[in-house]
């Protein structure tokens, strides 16, 4: 059995460097998943797919302030719910990526059963619908 990639990411400026890619599905992979993650601040791609990675889903991801949400193709590729407007974090520069009452995403994802929890541990959904990102707003 697979397991998705599930994960808060965060790509601060420090020192002038920067961490350029957020998640990335290198070559060759085969069938990855890549489900709500929260990627923030990359100055190359949130999410970076190889020219070969293979049927890869890209499903309930937070995109926000990246050069670029998702970059390269792959093959097979389905991209769906991937939002990549400003988001309203609780406090991004203290890294809590939580969202703020009317965030548009609250209850834009779909319902994924592999991901049961959010980043937190909370269990999905709470409220209406499926939140898209790392953290399930209540």
């Amino acid at each position: 059995r697979w397991t998705p990639i599930l994960s808060q990411v965060r790509c601060p400026r420090k020192r002038g460097r920067f961490k350029p890619i957020g998640v990335a599905v290198q070559y060759d992979t085969l069938q990855a998943r890549v489900y709500n993650n929260t990627v923030f601040n990359c100055h190359i791609a949130g999410i970076q797919l190889g020219e070969t990675a293979l049927a890869t889903d890209v499903v309930n991801n937070l995109l926000f302030d990246n050069a670029i949400g998702v970059s390269g193709p792959g093959t097979g590729t389905a991209l769906s719910n991937n939002l990549t407007a400003d988001p309203l974090f609780v406090d991004a520069a203290a890294r809590d990526f939580r969202l703020l009452p009317g965030s548009p995403a609250i209850d834009a994802g779909v319902a994924l059963p592999e991901v049961e929890r959010d980043f937190a541990g909370i269990a999905r959904p709470l409220g209406g619908g499926y939140d898209v990102g790392a953290f399930e707003s209540g």
